[in-house]
């Protein structure tokens, strides 16, 4: 008995150690730790899937993130639901990530990620409506819990939408905030890279602008501006940490 109580507790610093590299974005090393936890049937052994499959998320490695996040959940490790939805986001299974995320909020384990992964599969799939929810859920968040990335891209599908239905000032609205927010990323790395990747939204939203003030819709609603987000991601690490 003894003995097992003794390799438990060791398996438990492994655990907090692999969770630390996964902090540090220290993957194979987390990894390593994980397989061994995993070969000595750690009694923890979920939490251990859970710290794999945030790995191979970052690591863009989806389909062995959404394996291990699925075991993860298969002994309760709920907060595996945030991680496999986004893994899904990633694959464009929209409606498999927007049903992780719900079953995140029901164990109350969502955040505003999660938000961010719902609100864009919406749009990806033409629910429009139930986009604009969660667009106004994760806008009215606390500035440390959202990304400036995040918040331009659901200004700019806001406005996209609104315009779409008609609403001109709730567009003109969340234009003016789009280029703001887009002011802010001269502070960032690899700002040129960034503009880049915006250069079609931006373009519309010009022209979006100018057209709404003479008091008339833009052009019917763009095909394949929902686009933007996957360009942005091969310039930007859009990952579940957090910006400070």
């Amino acid at each position: 008995m003894f003995r097992n109580i003794i390799k438990d507790v060791k398996n438990a610093n492994k655990y907090r150690k692999a969770a630390a590299h996964l902090a540090e974005e220290e993957y194979e090393e987390a990894i390593a730790l994980c397989n061994e936890l995993m070969e000595d049937d750690f009694i923890g052994f979920c939490h251990g899937y859970g710290v794999r499959a945030a790995c191979y998320h970052d690591l863009e490695m989806y389909e062995k993130a959404i394996t291990d996040a699925t075991k993860a959940l298969e002994h309760d490790f709920h907060l595996a639901y945030g991680i496999r939805a986004s893994s899904y986001h990633n694959l464009e299974k929209y409606e498999e990530a927007i049903a992780d995320v719900t079953s995140a909020f029901e164990f109350e384990t969502g955040d505003m990620d999660d938000i961010y992964v719902r609100g864009y599969s919406y749009f990806e799939i033409g629910k429009y409506d139930e986009a604009l929810e969660d667009v106004k859920t994760y806008l009215s968040a606390d500035e440390d819990e959202i990304t400036d990335i995040g918040t331009c891209i659901f200004l700019y599908y806001s406005a996209l939408i609104h315009n779409h239905k008609g609403d001109l000032e709730a567009a003109a609205s969340d234009i003016e905030r789009f280029f703001s927010v887009l002011e802010e990323f001269k502070n960032l790395d690899g700002y040129s890279d960034v503009m880049a990747a915006m250069q079609r939204a931006i373009h519309n939203m010009e022209e979006m602008r100018k057209a709404i003030k003479e008091g008339v819709p833009y052009i019917s609603f763009p095909e394949g501006d929902m686009s933007v987000e996957r360009r942005l991601r091969k310039v930007i690490s859009i990952n579940r940490t957090k910006q400070g």
